[in-house]
C-alpha cells in the first residue's frame, strides 16, 4: 500500500512539474522560438512568457478563457492565436470577424497585456478575439521609445462599452510608432458622446520635424491603422501628446477621432486620413456632429468618402472636420494651434489640407469656441484647393506587415536599411498612465 501511495504521489508531482509551455521549434514566421501554451488561461500564457526570450513567438491554441489579471513583460515577443486566417491587404475595412481564441477581459484595472518596445524585435498581438466584460480594464498597453514599432493584426475587439474615466483605454499606444491592420473594433456607445477606446501618445517630441507621408522614412515613427473597421466606438483614436497618426483603407462607422490640444501637456502633432470611408449606419449620438476634431497640430484628408449619417440623430449632419480646442484661442500664431507645426527648431505655419474627396460631407468643416479668429482659410487650412505641396502617401500596405508572414529582418534594420537613433529629446512630458487627459 505504501508503494502504491508513493507511486501515486510521484505521478502527481510529475504531472504538476510537466511544462505548461511547449517548445515548437523555430518560428516559421519569426526570428526565434515558437512556444505554445497549454490553453488560453492567463496562467498558461504567462508560463510561456516566462519561458520565452526576445524574438520569440507565443501561440495560444483554440480555446476560450476569462482573465481577471494581466501579463506585463519587457520581452520583445509576439503573442498570437495558433489558428487564424489572415485577411489579405487591399480591402477597405476588411478586418477579422471570427477568431478561434476568445479572451474575455474581466480586469478591474490595468491591461491584459503590457509590452515595452525595443530595438531588436517587434512586440504585439495577433489573431485573437477580445470580449470586453463589465470591467474597466484595457486589453493592451504599449510603451517605450524602441525603434521596432508594435503590431496588432487580425484581432477582434468586441462589445466595447462607453469608456469614461477612470476606465483604461482598450488599446493604448504610448510609444514610438505602431502598425494595426485587419482589426475589427465593435462598440456599444451609440447613445452618448463616447470617450476614447484608443489612445495615442509618443515620446517623439512635438517640437521636431513632421514625419507625414514619406517623411516617415522607414515607417517607424507614425502609428498606422490599415484595413480595419471601427463601429459605434466614440473616439478612435484620441491623438494626445506628440501623437502622429495615419488611418488608411479603414471604415469609420459611428466612430470619430481627434487630436488633444491645450488641455494636455502638448496635444497631438499630426494626422493623415486617406482612402477611408466615414459613415453612420445606425443612430449613433456619440459623434457630436464631427468625424474629426482638430484641437492642435496639422493633417491631411484626401480620397476619403465622407457620408451623411443614415439617421442624423440629435446632432444633425456631420462635419468632416471640427477645428479648435475647447479653450479660447490666443493671438496668432499660437504655438501648436490647428494649422501649425515645427521645422528645424522653429514654429512654422503648416496648414491642414482637404482635397480629392467624395461623399455628401466631403470638405465640410466648422470652428469651435472662436478659433476662426486665428485659423484662417487659405493660410492655416486649404479646402478643395489642391494637394498639400510635397506630400506623398507612405507605402501601402505597410512593409512591416510582411514580417508576420516572412522572416524577421536583422536587429536595428528595416529591409536592410540602417535605422538611426530617434530624436526623443527636448520633450519634457512626464509619462504617467493615470494622467487626466481632459
Amino acid at each position: 500500500m505504501k508503494k502504491i501511495i508513493l507511486c501515486i504521489a510521484c505521478l502527481f508531482l510529475y504531472s504538476n512539474a510537466y511544462p505548461a509551455c511547449t517548445n515548437q521549434g523555430a518560428d516559421p514566421d519569426g526570428s526565434g522560438t515558437l512556444w505554445e501554451s497549454a490553453d488560453a488561461t492567463q496562467a498558461e500564457v504567462s508560463a510561456c512568457v516566462s519561458e520565452s526570450s526576445n524574438g520569440d513567438t507565443i501561440q495560444i491554441p483554440n480555446d476560450t478563457s476569462t482573465w481577471t489579471s494581466g501579463i506585463t513583460t519587457t520581452k520583445q515577443i509576439i503573442i498570437r492565436a495558433e489558428n487564424y486566417t489572415a485577411t489579405p491587404a487591399g480591402t477597405e475595412g476588411s478586418g477579422a470577424a471570427t477568431r478561434n481564441v476568445i479572451l474575455t477581459n474581466s480586469l478591474s484595472s490595468g491591461h491584459m497585456f503590457t509590452f515595452t518596445t525595443g530595438d531588436s524585435y517587434h512586440v504585439g498581438l495577433g489573431g485573437i478575439r477580445f470580449n470586453q466584460g463589465s470591467s474597466d480594464g484595457g486589453v493592451v498597453y504599449f510603451s517605450g521609445s524602441g525603434t521596432k514599432p508594435p503590431k496588432i493584426f487580425d484581432c477582434n475587439f468586441h462589445d466595447i462599452p462607453h469608456r469614461s474615466s477612470p476606465a483604461e483605454h482598450v488599446i493604448d499606444f504610448s510609444c514610438i510608432g505602431g502598425i494595426m491592420w485587419n482589426v475589427v473594433m465593435l462598440g456599444t456607445s451609440i447613445d452618448v458622446v463616447g470617450e476614447s477606446g484608443l489612445l495615442v501618445k509618443s515620446p517623439k517630441a512635438w517640437q521636431s520635424n513632421s514625419t507625414m507621408g514619406m517623411d516617415d522614412t522607414n515607417g517607424i515613427i507614425n502609428l498606422y491603422f490599415e484595413d480595419s473597421t471601427f463601429t459605434n466606438l466614440g473616439i478612435v483614436p484620441d491623438i494626445d501628446d506628440n501623437g502622429r497618426f495615419v488611418a488608411r483603407h479603414c471604415v469609420y462607422d459611428g466612430a470619430w477621432a481627434e487630436t488633444h490640444g491645450f488641455t494636455s501637456t502638448w496635444g497631438g502633432r499630426h494626422w493623415e486620413f486617406y482612402d477611408n470611408t466615414f459613415q453612420i449606419t445606425s443612430l449613433a449620438k456619440n459623434l457630436a456632429n464631427r468625424y474629426f476634431w482638430a484641437r492642435a497640430g496639422t493633417g491631411v484628408f484626401t480620397e476619403n468618402e465622407v457620408n451623411n449619417p443614415s439617421d442624423p440623430g440629435e446632432y444633425g449632419n456631420m462635419y468632416q472636420l471640427n477645428i479648435g480646442d475647447n479653450t479660447s484661442p490666443g493671438s496668432y500664431p499660437q504655438d501648436r494651434q490647428p494649422g501649425g507645426g515645427w521645422e528645424d527648431g522653429n514654429y512654422v505655419v503648416d496648414p491642414i489640407y482637404m482635397w480629392s474627396q467624395t461623399g455628401a460631407r466631403a470638405y465640410t468643416y466648422n470652428f469651435a469656441n472662436g478659433w476662426d479668429a486665428i485659423v484662417v482659410l487659405n493660410r492655416d487650412i486649404f479646402v478643395n484647393n489642391g494637394a498639400k505641396p510635397g506630400y506623398t502617401k507612405y507605402t501601402y500596405p505597410h512593409p512591416l506587415r510582411n514580417e508576420i508572414e516572412e522572416q524577421e529582418t536583422p536587429a536595428n534594420t528595416i529591409q536592410g536599411i540602417q535605422i538611426s537613433n530617434l530624436d526623443v529629446t527636448n520633450n519634457p512630458i512626464a509619462w504617467n498612465r493615470t494622467d487626466n487627459l481632459r
